[in-house]
């Protein structure tokens, strides 16, 4: 395979600090400079930093631009000779359009010791994408070649004769089947129902992933805002999964108790704050980010007692005069 193409690489300084003689320095590669429709073409991302700061490279789960990712290698950190630290992360991609044109820039976070964060943007990659066929074929289309008589066979009087035997055949055993007295085969027992999720229990494993220590800001949000939604589909009934917030915040305000207007308020205030996050680029303080799990967790407890409550309580019946 040929040798890996080096591109220049764009450093942005981090956030609330200047840049300095060790600033982190981000070099984007790729394995070929020509690629056939589907091949597979390796992306390396590689990023040598401080040892006081980490490097948090992007997953890419839709996708880069026009290529479509095939996979992702694990982070490999190693120490350089002028004792900087060395991180590499590796891409499998495929282009299956000819026009898919230059890989487009790829961001890398660098979080110092103190939490600023550089913002590094490789440099576009051109990849020329060719196609699968062979070009001393030409573009025109190839004639049509007349069906091939194959010799033998069995004459088509026989094979119908045959064909009637066997329906003649086939329907007298289904009749003797189908009269024969048998045993009533006892049906199978219904599946259990599945189990409950346990959302409080969910919104705790988010707390205990580590995404927002490791900078993940916006997939920490997006998995809040994805367990709270379907909590509410499944538990209140509300259309959430594929909806935006402000639509959700609407049949959640027209629906009848429970939740409380407490609660209710409490959790469209919830799913706006994540798509700050989310959409926005939005960076709340690292206090309130830590204490959003705990959030989430406290307005579905108390959506399910109330919810518990309103079940167990029975309707008042009405007294004769």
């Amino acid at each position: 395979m040929a040798a890996f193409l080096v591109l220049a690489t764009l450093i942005a300084p981090a956030v609330g600090s200047t840049i300095h003689a060790d600033a982190p320095l981000l070099t984007a590669e790729v394995d070929t400079a020509k690629a056939r429709l589907g091949d597979p073409v390796t992306l390396l991302l590689r990023v040598e930093r401080p040892a006081s700061s980490r490097s948090v490279f992007p997953e890419l789960p839709q996708g880069l631009g026009s290529w479509e990712v095939r996979s992702r290698s694990e982070p490999a950190t190693t120490t350089t000779a002028a004792g900087l630290q060395m991180d590499e992360r590796r891409y499998g991609l495929a282009a299956y359009e000819l026009d898919a044109g230059e890989i487009p820039p790829v961001e890398v976070l660098v979080v110092s010791a103190a939490s600023d964060t550089a913002r590094l943007a490789s440099a576009p990659i051109p990849v020329e994408i060719v196609s699968s066929r062979n070009p001393e074929e030409g573009d025109a289309l190839r004639a049509i070649k007349p069906p091939m008589a194959i010799p033998g066979g069995i004459p088509l009087w026989l094979a119908a004769t045959l064909a009637a035997v066997l329906a003649v055949l086939a329907a007298w055993l289904v009749s003797r089947l189908l009269l024969r007295p048998g045993k009533e085969s006892p049906s199978p027992p219904p599946p259990p129902p599945p189990a409950p999720v346990d959302y409080e229990r969910e919104f705790t494993l988010i707390a205990e992933s580590g995404l927002l220590q490791r900078g993940a800001l916006k997939l920490y949000y997006t998995r809040l805002s994805e367990v709270m939604r379907r909590f509410l589909e499944d538990r209140l009934s509300v259309d959430s999964l594929d909806r935006t917030t402000s639509e959700v915040a609407a049949d959640l305000r027209r629906a009848p108790e429970p939740p409380d207007t407490g609660i209710r308020e409490g959790i469209i205030g919830f799913l706006e704050a994540a798509d700050l996050v989310k959409f926005a680029r939005g960076e709340p303080p690292l206090p309130e980010a830590s204490a959003a799990p705990e959030e989430g967790r406290r307005l579905v407890a108390g959506a399910g007692q109330q919810l518990r409550a309103r079940v167990e309580t029975p309707a008042a019946v009405p007294t004769e005069a």
